[in-house]
């Protein structure tokens, strides 16, 4: 049985551009607001990955089922109504620092953050680093 291509491909667009193209004003500030805030953790330099995600790292991953995909550790996406944050891993585990965090809705390694504004930054610091370590250990 044939494996899918991976769409969301590590390539050479511009992450400034893709910014721009998807936000502006207030809600751009706050995707560049995340875009240093993850650059400053990782050291890492941002990279697009498909058309519209911007990842930091460059991991190898492989399933318990044999499929292997390049992919990044932590990353995000700005979509029409809120920040879509990349973390990688498993946020049950970090229970504790979300209920710190403020508004926010969740998939297994997703954050979906409406307004940057009304999240306790501290804590998403903190978020945002554990998830990069972790990611960096597998």
């Amino acid at each position: 049985m044939a494996t899918a291509e991976l769409k969301n491909k590590k390539n050479r667009k511009s992450v400034g551009a893709f910014l721009k193209s998807r936000a502006s004003g207030r809600r751009l500030e706050q995707a560049q607001y995340v875009l240093e805030l993850m650059k400053k953790i990782t050291k890492e330099r941002p990279a697009m990955w498909g058309e519209g995600i911007v990842g930091f790292g460059d991991a190898h991953l492989v399933y318990a089922s044999g499929r292997e995909i390049d992919w990044f550790y932590i990353g995000f996406s700005v979509r029409k109504d809120r920040i879509t944050l990349y973390l990688t891993c498993n946020l049950d585990d970090f229970k504790e620092l979300l209920k710190d965090l403020g508004p926010h809705s969740r998939g297994a390694g997703c954050l979906y953050i409406k307004d940057i504004d009304k999240i306790h930054k501290p804590t998403l610091k903190k978020l945002v680093q554990k998830a990069y370590r972790t990611a960096k250990q597998k």
